[in-house]
């Protein structure tokens, strides 16, 4: 390939190109090229060979189909978004493989969207250029060589949005369905030494858990009324409750950052009870008075973001018909 041809100062063509700041397309035009290299005191090329020629008629091509740009961009509608079970599938890599959660979704789209230019481009190609011989193993890496892409990702990630966003605290349901309740709800709670999310939720916005008991304390605070209204008012029964959160927001790399503990958690986002495998829960109204800073010390068990209604896998929006058509808020940030 021309572009990793050795010239005489030791450099391949392709870094000289880029440290003299010159368009690859040059390459369409040998004698424009050498006149280049002549003004940096190097050989010319020889482009006499077969391949050289074929490399060069292939280059006049993308020159041209490309508005000289060597660039192909990714084309989607208004409409076009990504499923919600996709975004979790992208969050989950996210978190696996320790990328941003733009550079997951990038990876997410070339795997699972049907989108092949360079099978257009050869097919057009050999279209336009009935002569050509057609080498398709040539041209694809020819094509690599010279092209590159622009999935427009973020312009598909403005256009995506979670169903459901829930942040599950604690562990899983299983391992923990009865805690709230033997913590907070039996005869001898009072004396009991369970932990739960609840007591990290409490220390977060600077009380203890006498305060939520203390009449006085409560008058003046609108979290500790609404979390004892939690505890309390609403249900009888807090077996099988978690302590969740559902925040609004689209921000996908404040969303993961979260997943991560290390975004913030804004005063305004809605805390509450719920139970997930049964489909029921509190009243879903605990109001915070300060943002939270996550960090490892935060029992965040996981964030989904799908909409669910079956039986023993039900999220908040199902339950509560909360009516979360489009996520826009900006209750979690990345710091």
């Amino acid at each position: 390939m021309l572009l990793s041809t050795l010239l005489s100062n030791g450099q391949t063509l392709n870094q000289f190109l880029v440290s003299t700041d010159t368009q690859h397309g040059i390459i369409a035009n040998p004698q424009e090229l050498n006149d280049l290299l002549a003004e940096y005191e190097l050989e010319p090329l020889d482009f006499t060979s077969e391949e050289a020629k074929k490399e060069i008629q292939f280059v006049k091509f993308l020159h041209e189909v490309t508005g000289e740009t060597f660039k192909e961009e990714m084309y989607w509608d208004y409409q076009d978004a990504l499923s919600s079970q996709a975004l979790e599938e992208i969050l989950d890599a996210a978190m696996e493989n320790n990328t941003t959660f733009q550079q997951a979704a990038e990876q997410y789209v070339w795997e699972n969207v049907e989108w092949n230019p360079e099978y257009e481009t050869l097919r057009e190609f050999y279209a336009g250029n009935p002569g050509a011989d057609v080498d398709d193993e040539f041209y694809s890496e020819l094509y690599y060589e010279y092209i590159t892409h622009n999935l427009n990702i973020n312009t598909l990630l403005h256009n995506s949005a979670p169903e459901d966003l829930t942040i599950y605290f604690g562990k899983s349901w299983d391992d923990e369905y009865s805690d709230i309740q033997a913590r907070y709800n039996e005869p001898d709670s009072s004396i009991s030494t369970i932990e739960t999310p609840v007591e990290w939720l409490i220390e977060t916005q600077g009380y203890s858990v006498t305060d939520v008991y203390d009449e006085a304390e409560r008058k003046t605070s609108k979290f500790l009324t609404t979390l004892y209204e939690e505890l309390y008012d609403y249900d009888t029964d807090l077996s099988g409750m978690q302590l969740v959160a559902i925040p609004d927001s689209n921000d996908f790399e404040a969303i993961l950052a979260v997943a991560r503990k290390q975004g913030v958690i804004k005063a305004t986002t809605t805390f509450g009870l719920f139970n997930r495998i049964h489909g029921g829960g509190s009243g879903l109204s605990i109001e915070l008075e300060k943002d939270i800073q996550l960090d490892e010390s935060a029992p965040i068990h996981e964030a989904t973001l799908a909409y669910s209604n079956s039986s023993y896998d039900y999220s908040p929006d199902a339950v509560y018909g909360l009516v979360r058509k489009k996520f826009t808020g900006e209750d979690l940030s990345e710091n």
